[in-house]
């Protein structure tokens, strides 16, 4: 039914006004009990011609990795977000290659599986979080998730500079490594969106005194072909000069951390840094080995 006929069979059986049919079908939609469809009909969750997913707000997401000399590292997650329509029964935390030792803690009840990539919908490796009772919009209770990980070989370490490499854009890029943080809009579970407070901040913790001379923030477009958001770039500088808040960028010896109030939903938040080349790097390992023996 569209908006008119609900209304007109509403005020003759409830004796309502039509506000008061607008805000109670507002409620519902709000809350995933009912669904408006592109041709600007209502139907029931029931009679819905697709799954209603749920959409999320995200107040706060925080993400450390701390990498080890061997390209692993030791992934911390936090991430505070509320569910505003629909319902949320469970999440999915999933890389391309499988996680190590995950540990998580919820403020609501639930239990971890691990899927293995023939089983994944996308066939990748996934450990699924499944809460003891769906999270529903009527609630409105804000919700921290927590997890800890250890990652795989991830991270190139240190590039083989071949002939004319520097002068050619794929010999710059071998030169370089990255690590991200982002609230996408619209993923396969549900839709996110940031609140006004919203803060971001992504940390990246390499090995003590490794040779990295360089180390920048770039912001680009999640959907795109890595287009950079020049205006966001510019706004997270002049936060970084600013010595009484510790927002933007920062690095303090090999600790990068990236600070974002007021994030966009859609963009790749990254911490670039330059990897040194092998014969550097083995020669890095020379002298932790030595340090370690005397």
């Amino acid at each position: 039914m569209r908006f008119g006929a609900i209304v007109e069979d509403a005020r003759a059986e409830c004796l309502v006004s039509r506000a008061t049919v607008s805000i109670y079908l507002a409620r519902l939609v709000r809350f995933g009990d009912v669904t408006r469809l592109p041709n600007r009909t209502y139907v029931v969750r029931e009679s819905a011609p697709f799954a209603v997913k749920a959409n999320v707000e995200v107040r706060w997401y925080e993400e450390s990795m701390a990498i080890r000399p061997n390209g692993t590292a030791r992934l911390s997650l936090e991430k505070e977000f509320r569910v505003i329509s629909g319902e949320l029964d469970h999440l999915e935390f999933q890389l391309p290659k499988a996680l190590h030792q995950f540990n998580w803690w919820s403020t609501t009840a639930g239990r971890v599986s691990k899927i293995p990539a023939s089983r994944s919908p996308n066939q990748l490796p996934l450990h699924r979080v499944d809460f003891e009772a769906p999270l529903a919009a009527r609630s409105s209770t804000w919700q921290r998730i927590c997890v800890n990980a250890d990652l795989p070989r991830w991270y190139r370490m240190a590039y083989a500079p071949k002939a004319r490499a520097p002068s050619s854009p794929s010999g710059k890029e071998r030169a370089w490594e990255f690590e991200s943080i982002q609230v996408v809009g619209q993923n396969r579970l549900y839709g996110q969106r940031l609140t006004p407070d919203a803060h971001l901040r992504l940390q990246v913790v390499l090995p003590d005194a490794y040779p990295v001379d360089s180390a920048r923030c770039r912001v680009r477009f999640y959907h795109g072909s890595g287009a950079v958001d020049s205006s966001e770039e510019a706004r997270l500088a002049k936060l970084g000069e600013d010595e009484w808040r510790r927002d933007g960028f920062r690095r303090l010896s090999n600790t990068l951390t990236l600070s974002i109030p007021e994030p966009l939903v859609d963009r790749l938040y990254q911490i670039e840094w330059a990897i040194p080349s092998t014969a550097r790097r083995d020669r890095w390992l020379k002298t932790q080995q030595r340090r370690r023996t005397l």
